[in-house]
């Protein structure tokens, strides 16, 4: 069936063909309708500037670029994303069973669905690296420059992939009006619980081997993000087959009440 492009959700949605079109335009409204969601993706975009000179400390020149560097890994990685990417089916509930009958095949629909978080958290790697150099007051170095897009891509694709994972294994129904701040199954704890210690996990081994040692070896960042996508890309065929064996237990699961 081919969407009606009547609303921005379906411009975007053109892109992906008319196949997946509708099921990606109706994606991206419950991300984008979704509680607090314009004011969270915002703190994401904000947030390595913001908390830049309070984990930035040191004799470090760099110091506070390598810290909002550090805390990208959680801001633009996992941060805005979180209630729906890592619970991709939750919202579905009982509607989920309209997967039975989907001519698209389980492969596409894990695709299109995956898309939408991946498409809007990308913006944010180069939203929130043109806020950080508003403030930068010092000489902006092109590895800087690099490290901060391998760094955010290269989580955006961990948790983005990690987040699929969990949305099959431990999916959960949840009510569309959903607040942040509210319990979590055991696997999203998780993955929040890494992400966010990825932040001072990234900042103490930055702040140990100095700016002038992370700039010289910034080709290291950009080869991390190689194994970050090919995990990527392995999810979304894994997953795909995935979802296909796992339809009834997910739906037994969603039925239930939130």
């Amino acid at each position: 069936a081919e969407a009606t492009w009547n609303s921005p959700y379906d411009l975007f949605a053109a892109v992906f063909g008319p196949t997946l079109a509708p099921l990606v335009g109706k994606t991206l409204r419950y991300y984008v309708r979704t509680p607090m969601f314009t004011l969270i993706y915002l703190f994401c975009v904000i947030g390595p500037t913001l908390l830049a000179p309070a984990f930035g400390r040191g004799p470090d020149p760099l110091a506070h670029f390598l810290a909002a560097l550090a805390t990208v890994s959680f801001f633009v990685g996992y941060g805005g994303l979180r209630p729906v990417a890592s619970n991709a089916f939750g919202f579905y509930c009982s509607g989920f069973c309209r997967y039975f009958f989907s001519s698209v095949s389980s492969r596409s629909t894990l695709r299109a669905i995956a898309f939408v978080p991946l498409a809007l958290g990308a913006p944010s790697v180069l939203l929130s690296l043109g806020v950080f150099l508003v403030f930068w007051n010092r000489v902006v170095d092109l590895r800087m420059v690099i490290l901060w897009f391998s760094v955010g891509f290269g989580e955006l694709l961990l948790f983005q992939g990690l987040g699929l994972w969990t949305s099959l294994f431990s999916p959960r129904a949840r009510d569309f009006e959903i607040q942040y701040g509210k319990t979590l199954p055991m696997a999203q704890n998780i993955l929040m619980i890494v992400s966010m210690a990825s932040c001072p996990a990234l900042l103490a081994i930055f702040l140990v081997l100095g700016s002038a040692v992370v700039l010289a070896y910034w080709w290291v960042a950009v080869l991390a993000l190689l194994p970050a996508a090919a995990f990527y890309l392995f999810t979304l065929r894994g997953a795909g087959t995935a979802l296909r064996g796992r339809r009834e237990q997910m739906l037994k699961i969603l039925e239930r009440n939130p």
